[in-house]
């Protein structure tokens, strides 16, 4: 791993790339950075600390367009590379002031977005959103794709719901034998996927629902760790979190 110099002193949320070379990363103050050399190199598209809201997630469609998700109900778009972010009217989200978490995009070309008092919604492009009935009341914290149209919302202790159809489906609660919250994950491909949480638990789901605990021993010396994020890297898994980045073995689909 190697530190990049960066034009801003402000929590970073997430990142996303289109290709190899072109990537965001948003955070606090509605800042938006980009790459164009895969990111050696990153310039400000968007900060504006006047604005006290924090962008979340970020999903990159193509070379040009991306959207952006955070705090009081805060969505950003562009498509022209981030010359320009337009804040997106979405009434479902924005008038409640309800904070956006995660947003994802499925295999569908679908737009899935998650946040604070079980929200859930989808899009087509990003630009229209369209509010889903939740089966939770609490926060979910992330979504990812569930097959070929669904998705699975994950959020506070332990609560998981997944369902076949973004768009239309029932969402059904996923046991995942564990009370502990999750931020973050990595779909591994073969209707397998990874979550990560609080208490360093890594958990593997199939696209059967059966759900298993990865072993994390060997990151933890001491208490337990909370882990925000992961990323596949060949048979290995990097899981990111409160003491940095740590490697675990998995078995590939």
């Amino acid at each position: 791993w190697k530190q990049v110099p960066s034009p801003v002193d402000v929590a970073l949320n997430s990142v996303a790339f289109a290709d190899a070379s072109i990537g965001w990363a948003v955070g606090h103050d509605a800042l938006v950075l980009a790459t164009t050399d895969g990111g050696q190199t990153w310039k400000i598209q968007n900060f504006q600390p006047a604005l006290n809201s924090p962008l979340f997630s970020v999903q990159a469609l193509s070379k040009t367009t991306a959207i952006a998700v955070g705090a009081f109900g805060l969505l950003k778009f562009t498509e022209d590379g981030g010359a320009t972010w337009t804040d997106i009217s979405a009434p479902e989200f924005n008038a409640e002031s309800l904070h956006v978490n995660a947003v994802a995009r499925l295999p569908s070309g679908k737009l899935v977005a998650v946040g604070e008092r079980g929200l859930l919604g989808v899009s087509d492009d990003g630009r229209q959103w369209r509010r889903i009935p939740s089966p939770y009341e609490g926060s979910f914290f992330g979504v990812l794709p569930w097959g070929a149209e669904g998705a699975l919302a994950f959020g506070m202790r332990g609560n998981a719901y997944y369902t076949t159809n973004a768009d239309t489906g029932t969402w059904s609660k996923l046991e995942l034998g564990t009370t502990a919250s999750f931020f973050g994950g990595q779909v591994l491909g073969n209707d397998k996927l990874i979550l990560t949480g609080a208490e360093a638990q890594v958990l593997m789901i199939d696209g059967q629902q059966k759900v298993e605990r990865v072993d994390t021993s060997s990151l933890v010396s001491g208490p337990p760790i909370i882990l925000t994020g992961a990323a596949s890297l060949g048979d290995r898994l990097v899981a990111i979190g409160e003491t940095g980045a740590k490697t675990l073995q998995v078995q590939r689909p």
